[in-house]
């Protein structure tokens, strides 16, 4: 019996095919620009989720440890711990990354995140991207460069409705 189930269980886990980080990366906007040393570094560092629609990736309030990077399908960013279209702040797509604060001390999470159909993430922990600034630098600056490009899209956003509303506010002269 043990012999059998031992077989079974191997002959499993041969048909499943674990997708290889580095090609994965490569085909990512995200990643194009890193040359292969750092690619691998970066790859060796990261770990990949596969999530089924309507999965949970971090709920408000959870420790905020790891920044998402979206390989395959969409995530939705929600205000509160209801995942309704309605209420959704932003809906990211592949090529997009969520969950940076993390790399820069944030303590917890302040919106929820929950995939929108099958997705394949990959997560850097704030521990692994400490250690890869000291091993490969270059690779931790260019993670450090999409966060702050993406800081600076939000807050150009943010700017441009608060000028709206700020303009909206005001008596016709």
């Amino acid at each position: 019996m043990k012999k059998w189930l031992a077989d079974r269980l191997s002959s499993a886990l041969q048909e499943e095919q674990v997708p290889d980080k580095q090609e994965l990366m490569k085909r990512s906007p995200l990643f194009a620009e890193l040359d292969a040393e750092s690619l691998t570094a970066l790859a060796d560092r990261m770990y990949l989720r596969r999530l089924k629609k309507d999965e949970t990736v971090y709920e408000i309030g959870s420790a905020a440890t790891a920044v998402y990077f979206i390989l395959e399908g969409t995530v939705g960013l929600y205000p509160s711990s209801e995942a309704s279209g309605r209420g959704r702040l932003h809906l990211l797509k592949a090529g997009s990354h969520f969950g940076d604060a993390a790399l820069f001390g944030a303590r917890e999470r302040r919106h929820r995140a929950v995939t929108c159909e099958d997705s394949l993430l990959l997560a850097l922990f704030r521990s692994d991207y400490e250690l890869l600034c000291r091993m490969r630098p270059q690779a931790a600056l260019h993670i450090l460069s999409l966060a702050a490009q993406k800081m600076y899209a939000e807050l150009t956003v943010i700017q441009n409705e608060l000028q709206r509303l700020t303009l909206e506010g005001r008596p016709d002269q």
